[in-house]
């Protein structure tokens, strides 16, 4: 965590090392007209009813993904080489983002008026938009074409850190992952074809699926009755492809998941029995393919944390912070030292484990994993899958909830007939015996709080944690005669 020395109460005292997360960008990415950022947006000319495809940036993996408002939508995003893209009527631009830190911009090379950032109307020739929570849980800004075409000349995002991979493809058109306009298959057994995602390949059974090594080819031929497998893991999958125009059958007779298909692009969700068989199969009609994109179900879950920089957390499903760190970072609670809890950084985390965050005030996206470690034989927190009134604790044990009274975070204690509402997703601290403080507040390395120094005359006052004097002190942590007093 980032350190800032802060001083306070004027001459009293030389206070506080208060330790705040940065969550800085880290990753700039950027489809740029103008300056023909990556090279390849000079190719960007893709158009056609209810057409649906993607379109790389300069970072790997970093992707705008553009479709129609709707599925009849005559979508158009095309390279002008006056250096800017012309973006047809209803054609809407999904610009990935991980966190409400992050910052979208969008410049404008003529009539601002039709073009729309995050469903808000441009009056300018550029915008800059901070995502909404909303935003963040659904993984991308909203940059739409309306009422006229819009004519944007740089799309940038500064993200605070990398994508979780939402969306698996195999892209011929754009070569994407590199390498893939190479592949030339054509077989009776298996074979695994690479995806954008190290754990995710596309399985090719039997046919022909081939452009002959011709790197400039931007499609693959695949013959009639060829067969590829798309794994999938949940009902929430959705798989969309999409073939060159000019050679798509449209007779029906491919199928995806048993059922004929007959319009270009195709979308279809996986059912319950396509998870039982672990992946969705595809049949061509005689084609040629442009791409073949897996939108994963359950990629990420959020986590807001407020502004004391703290948050508990819980997921079903295993969670990774591996990439996040310096942003959001995670702890488990392993007990406590006197007034202080005890934390221990974890990386990963197995489902329905309590965790506690710490970042800037926003919404955060956290990867999903297929598994996690298995804190439960030294982590106090307890998760919360449904929101929850929590209770003093039956036996010899103690229940705390996580407080954030007057900008400081701590785990208050509940005791008697009291209770407290933890939300769904959340967690609570829960510790063996009953001879605890009212309140548990974070250990110097969490709060950031260091030595305190007197550099005047110890007049025995309560000064709190932002060096204003306190008349009548109630409970919580003070600061009287230079040290840490706590008010049970």
């Amino acid at each position: 965590m980032k350190q800032t020395f802060t001083k306070l109460g004027g001459a009293l005292f030389a206070l506080l090392f208060l330790a705040t997360s940065s969550a800085s960008a880290t990753i700039t990415a950027k489809w740029d007209w103008k300056n023909q950022i990556p090279a390849s947006i000079t190719e960007a000319n893709s158009e056609g009813a209810g057409a649906a495809f993607i379109e790389p940036s300069n970072v790997d993996g970093v992707m705008l993904s553009v479709s129609g408002i709707e599925s009849t939508t005559y979508v158009k995003m095309a390279y002008n080489s006056s250096g800017y893209a012309q973006v047809n009527v209803g054609t809407q631009i999904h610009v990935p983002v991980v966190s409400t830190e992050d910052v979208v911009t969008v410049d404008i090379a003529a009539n601002p008026a039709y073009t729309y950032v995050g469903g808000e109307q441009a009056t300018g020739v550029q915008v800059i938009h901070k995502p909404t929570s909303d935003e963040v849980s659904q993984g991308y800004v909203v940059v739409e074409a309306k009422n006229g075409t819009s004519y944007p000349s740089c799309i940038t995002v500064d993200l605070a850190y990398s994508l979780p991979i939402k969306t698996v493809y195999w892209d011929w058109k754009n070569n994407y992952p590199s390498g893939i306009r190479t592949v030339n298959i054509q077989k009776t057994s298996e074979e695994y074809i690479p995806s954008n995602d190290p754990n995710v390949s596309l399985i090719f059974v039997s046919g022909k699926l081939s452009n002959n090594g011709n790197s400039e080819t931007d499609y693959s031929q695949f013959t009639e009755g060829s067969i590829v497998r798309v794994p999938v893991t949940s009902t929430s999958d959705i798989i969309t492809v999409s073939f060159h125009p000019s050679g798509f059958n449209s007779n029906g007779k491919y199928k995806i998941g048993g059922t004929s298909q007959s319009s270009n692009p195709a979308i279809y969700n996986a059912t319950s029995s396509d998870v039982a068989n672990g992946y969705v199969e595809i049949i061509s009609g005689g084609s040629y393919i442009y791409s073949i994109a897996l939108d994963k179900g359950n990629p990420f879950t959020t986590a807001t944390i407020g502004s004391t920089g703290w948050a508990t957390f819980s997921n079903a499903s295993a969670t990774d912070f591996t990439g996040l760190t310096g942003v959001v970072d995670a702890y488990q609670v392993t007990g406590n030292s006197g007034s202080a809890i005890t934390k221990n950084a974890v990386t990963t985390a197995a489902g329905n484990t309590g965790l506690l965050l710490n970042g800037d005030a926003g919404t955060y996206a956290i990867p999903v994993v297929a598994s996690g470690t298995d804190l439960s034989s030294s982590n106090k927190l307890v998760a919360v899958a449904t929101s929850t009134a929590v209770t003093a604790a039956a036996g010899d044990f103690t229940n705390f909830v996580l407080v954030g009274g007057s900008g400081t975070a701590s785990f208050k204690k509940i005791t008697g007939a009291n209770s407290a509402t933890v939300g769904a997703g959340k967690a609570y601290l829960q510790l063996a015996g009953s001879s605890f403080a009212p309140q548990l507040f974070f250990d110097a390395d969490v709060t950031g709080i260091g030595a305190v120094k007197s550099i005047n005359k110890e007049d025995g006052a309560y000064y709190n944690l932002a060096g204003q004097r306190v008349a009548q002190p109630q409970k919580g942590l003070y600061i009287v005669n230079g040290k840490k007093v706590i008010i049970k």
